[in-house]
C-alpha cells in the first residue's frame, strides 16, 4: 500500500458516518428515467431543451451507479463500497458558476468533507449507511480542462464514472481519454474484490442540443460506435416535455415567443432540436428529428415496390431509394452519394447499392433532374447523364415534371406538415442509412447567410453535398402526384385542418415517476 492509498483511507476514517437524507427525487421524464436504467452502454449521453433537468438526473445517476456497486471483500474496505465520479466542466467559472451550485443543492459543503476552493479542482466526500449493511464512501471530484492538454489535466486520475457537463462545450479528446481510463477499472482496484468480480463503469455526458457539426452530432448521430447510445427528451413546448416539475409548458411557449427572432436559439434550447449553422438558415423548419426520423433504422416493407430519386448534382450525383406507403406515407429508406464520380461509375454504384441493401424489391418508378436529361449528342453515340445510368442499371428513370424550386420545396414541406390520422407523420427517413439527406435536414440543406450585418439569405439554397439528395428528394416527391397534385395540397390528404405547425407530434404526455432515493433505485 503506497503513501497516496493509506491517505485516501485515513481520510474516509476520518468522516463523521451519518445518514443524509437525500429526500425524493422526481425523475424529470420517460427519457431520463430510461437514461439512468440504461446498463448496457458505456457511454451515455443526455440531450434536451434548456431547464429539462438534465444536471440533476446525471447527480442521482451516479448515485444510483453507486447503490449497485458490489462490496469490497478484501482489505481496509472489506463489506463496503467505494465509488468515485469525476465531474468535467470545460472551465472552472462555468463549473463552479452551474454545476457545483446544483450539486450543493442537494449536498452542501457542510455535509461530509468538502475541500477545494472556487476557481479550482474539489472534492466532496460522503458516507452513507446502507439498507442491506455496510457504508457507501461516495466521492466526488470537480475538474475543468480549462487550457490545459487533455492529457495533462486528467493524467493519473482514477474513477468509477465520469460525466462531461455540457459536453459540446468541450473537446471530443476528452470522451476518448475518459472512455479509456473507465474501461480499465482502475476505481476500486479489483485487489479489494475477489477473482471474477465486475462492476459497471460509464462515462456519461449532458448537453442542449449543438449544430450538427459538433463533435458530439458525428459520434452518436453518424458513427454510432459500440456501447454509445444518445437520449433526447422531447420539446419543451411539446405535450411530454420532461421536467415539468420546474418548467411548464406556457414558459417555453413564452421563450420561444420571445426569442422569435433567434429561430436558432428557439430550435436548440426550447425545443431540443439539432441546431442549425450560423452560416445559414435551414431550408425546412418543419423538420423534427424526434418525428421525422427512425435513429435505428427502418425496414422495407415486403411486397411494395420502391421509387428512387435522382439529381445529377454540382458537388456529385445523389440516389435515394423510398417506399410510398396505401396511407400516404413517404418512407426514405436510403441514399447513394458518392461524391464526385461518372455517369458509369455512378450507375454501377447504384446497382450494387440496391442489390446489397434491397435484394430482392422491385423498382415501381425513378425519376430524375430533366437537366440530367440534356447533353448528349445522338449523333456522335454521346448519351446525357441520366441515359448513360438507366443504360447502366437497366431500369427507365423518368425527368421530373418540373425544376421549380418553390413546387419542388412545398411538396416535401407538405409531407413534414401532414400528420396521418392527426399522428402518423407523412414523411419519415432511416437514420443510418440516410444520413446526408437528414444532416442536410437539420442543417446542411440551407439558405446561406450574405456577406454584412442585414441578416439575410440568397433567395435560393447553397450548392453542396447536402443538396444534391435534397434535390433528389424533390423530384420523388414530385413524381408522387405531380405539380398538380402538389398545388392542390394532396399531399396532406387534402385536408389543410390536419396539419401540425407547433413543432410537436408526439404523443400524448407520460407522466413523471417518483422514485425514493434511499438507495433503493431501481433495485428489483
Amino acid at each position: 500500500m503506497n503513501a497516496d492509498q493509506q491517505a485516501a483511507i485515513d481520510l474516509y476514517r476520518s468522516l463523521k458516518l451519518e445518514k443524509v437524507d437525500l429526500r425524493s427525487y422526481q425523475v424529470p421524464g420517460p427519457v431520463a428515467e430510461a437514461f439512468m436504467k440504461d446498463r448496457a452502454n458505456w457511454v451515455r449521453f443526455i440531450m434536451g431543451p434548456i431547464g429539462s433537468g438534465k444536471t440533476n438526473v446525471n447527480f442521482f445517476d451516479k448515485l444510483t451507479c453507486a447503490n449497485f456497486m458490489p462490496r469490497c471483500s478484501k482489505g481496509q474496505f472489506a463489506g463496503h463500497r467505494l465509488h468515485r465520479h469525476l465531474e468535467i466542466r470545460d472551465t472552472y467559472q462555468n463549473l463552479w458558476g452551474t454545476t457545483v451550485r446544483s450539486w450543493w443543492s442537494w449536498f452542501g459543503p457542510d455535509v461530509g468533507n468538502w475541500s477545494g476552493g472556487e476557481g479550482r479542482k474539489a472534492t466532496h466526500q460522503l458516507v452513507f449507511q446502507m439498507p442491506d449493511g455496510g457504508n457507501l464512501y461516495f466521492e466526488i471530484v470537480f475538474q475543468a480542462i480549462q487550457d490545459a492538454d487533455v492529457d495533462a489535466a486528467l493524467r493519473g486520475i482514477e474513477f468509477t464514472t465520469a460525466n462531461m457537463g455540457e459536453a459540446d462545450q468541450q473537446s471530443g479528446d476528452v470522451l476518448t481519454y475518459l472512455i479509456g481510463r473507465a474501461l480499465q477499472q482502475r476505481y476500486p482496484p479489483k485487489r479489494f474484490f475477489d477473482p471474477g468480480t465486475d462492476y459497471y463503469t460509464c462515462v456519461t455526458g449532458d448537453l442542449n442540443p449543438p449544430d450538427p457539426e459538433n463533435w458530439t452530432y458525428g459520434v452518436f448521430e453518424e458513427d454510432k460506435p459500440t456501447g454509445h447510445k444518445l437520449y433526447r427528451q422531447p420539446s419543451g413546448r411539446g405535450p411530454n416535455g420532461e421536467n415539468r416539475q420546474a418548467i411548464s409548458r406556457e414558459i417555453y411557449e413564452k421563450m420561444a415567443v420571445t426569442n422569435a427572432h433567434r429561430p436558432w436559439w428557439v430550435q436548440r434550447m426550447v425545443d431540443g432540436q439539432w441546431g442549425y449553422s450560423r452560416e445559414g438558415e435551414p431550408v425546412y423548419p418543419e423538420y423534427d428529428d424526434l418525428v421525422h426520423c427512425d435513429a435505428e433504422g427502418l425496414k422495407a416493407i415486403p411486397g411494395l415496390k420502391l421509387r428512387l430519386g435522382f439529381d445529377q448534382g454540382v458537388t456529385g450525383p445523389a440516389m435515394l431509394v423510398l417506399q410510398w406507403t396505401p396511407d400516404g406515407q413517404l418512407r426514405l429508406l436510403g441514399e447513394y452519394c458518392p461524391g464526385r464520380i461518372g455517369p458509369t461509375g455512378f450507375g454501377r454504384g447504384c446497382k450494387v447499392y440496391l442489390a446489397s441493401e434491397f435484394p430482392g424489391f422491385e423498382i415501381e418508378r425513378a425519376t430524375g433532374d430533366p437537366a440530367g436529361f440534356y447533353g448528349g449528342d445522338s449523333e456522335t453515340g454521346d448519351l446525357a447523364m441520366f441515359e448513360t445510368v438507366q443504360q447502366v442499371m437497366g431500369i427507365t428513370i423518368w425527368p421530373a415534371e418540373s425544376q421549380e424550386l418553390n413546387i419542388r420545396q412545398d411538396g416535401v414541406r407538405q409531407l413534414l406538415r401532414y400528420r396521418i390520422d392527426g399522428h402518423k407523420p407523412a414523411f419519415i427517413l432511416d437514420g443510418t442509412r440516410a444520413k446526408k439527406t437528414r444532416k442536410g435536414f437539420n442543417s446542411g440543406y440551407r439558405y446561406k447567410k450574405r456577406k454584412g450585418n442585414d441578416n439575410r439569405t440568397d433567395p435560393v439554397p447553397e450548392k453542396n453535398e447536402f443538396s444534391n439528395p435534397h434535390d433528389a428528394l424533390q423530384y420523388a416527391v414530385e413524381d408522387l402526384l405531380g405539380v398538380a397534385g402538389i398545388v392542390r395540397g394532396e399531399l396532406m390528404g387534402g385536408r389543410g385542418d390536419k396539419i401540425h405547425t407547433d413543432g410537436a407530434g408526439y404523443d400524448e404526455p407520460v407522466g413523471t415517476v417518483m422514485i425514493n432515493t434511499d438507495f433503493d433505485v431501481y433495485r428489483s
